[in-house]
């Protein structure tokens, strides 16, 4: 969805040069004594309407794939089910690159500290997960971001993908993003070993649909399988002792800041993310991005003719 913008923001800016072009930068020829133009003078005239329309269509482009993307928001707050997410201390912005702009990244800390987070007062739920990423090489097929979670303690995912699979994902199998392309019989290729997909997920316009999902057993698999291959992101870490994040929620009759405070009293070196705060930075963020681009639309129609 990232690249969408951004393509959508590079056709609006050559869209604007092909319209500005003639009157600036390359000007062109002016009417003669009598007041008779010049085919290259009605030539401008056409830029500068070919450039409005490139630029309107890729304005539109961006602003489309940004609304995509704040109904993908609306939809992780309505289905995420978590009020808290807890990552090692610094890492926020990748969680938050990873979820919405779908971005593959990896961070850890101690699995000790995770299973003490269910033990805090306010905490009614808790579950980890362990991020992975695949590469560009020859070993994987594409290079995503894989999401490990717990069967046994997951809220937030199965619930999910109950919508398009039915039943307990098994070991071995996968569930994917709406943007990932599947081929070869639905199967990927990672770190040279061959996985089945089970199931793909709707588009949400974030992060996830760029995102595989699997129980932890299989995360295990392709850890180990990425460490035989001797890629150099494994090196130190220990898919049985580490998590890269704790989903929380929150119980009822307790105020989500006091939960957050219980936390960062009985555990140092985290930080504690309010789903809820993040959703709606970025969904702000994403309507002030819309409003510029509307704005540069305004100006290019106010352009002298």
């Amino acid at each position: 969805m990232k690249k969408k913008i951004i393509s959508g923001a590079l056709i609006f800016v050559f869209g604007l040069l092909i319209a500005i072009g003639p009157f600036t930068i390359f000007h062109v020829c002016k009417p003669d004594q009598s007041e008779m133009y010049m085919k290259c003078y009605w030539t401008a005239r056409a830029e500068l309407g070919i450039g409005i329309v490139i630029s309107i269509l890729g304005l539109l482009s961006a602003i489309s794939a940004s609304a995509k993307t704040r109904i993908g928001l609306n939809s992780i707050k309505s289905r995420f089910g978590a009020d808290l997410m807890v990552v090692a201390l610094g890492a926020s912005s990748d969680m938050e690159n990873v979820l919405i702009k779908g971005e593959p990244n990896y961070f850890y800390f101690d699995r000790e500290f995770a299973n003490g987070i269910a033990q805090i007062q306010g905490v009614e739920k808790a579950s980890s997960q362990f991020f992975l990423t695949s590469t560009s090489q020859n070993c994987c097929d594409i290079p995503v971001q894989f999401v490990g979670f717990d069967p046994n303690t997951d809220f937030t995912v199965q619930p999910w993908i109950k919508n398009v699979y039915e039943g307990s994902v098994s070991d071995g199998a996968l569930i994917v993003g709406s943007d990932i392309t599947v081929e070869d019989g639905e199967k990927l290729k990672f770190f040279d070993k061959t996985y089945p997909v089970a199931a793909k997920l709707e588009e949400t316009g974030t992060g996830i649909d760029q995102t595989v999902f699997a129980n932890m057993t299989t995360l295990k698999n392709l850890f180990y399988a990425a460490k035989e291959k001797g890629f150099s992101f494994t090196e130190n870490i220990d898919p049985d002792n580490m998590v890269s994040t704790v989903l929380v929620k929150v119980a009822p009759g307790f105020e989500t800041d006091d939960v957050i405070h219980n936390i960062k009293a009985n555990i140092d070196g985290l930080q504690v993310i309010k789903t809820k705060n993040m959703m709606t930075d970025i969904s702000e963020n994403l309507g002030v991005f819309m409003k510029i681009n509307l704005c540069r639309c305004l100006l290019i129609k106010k352009f002298p003719s």
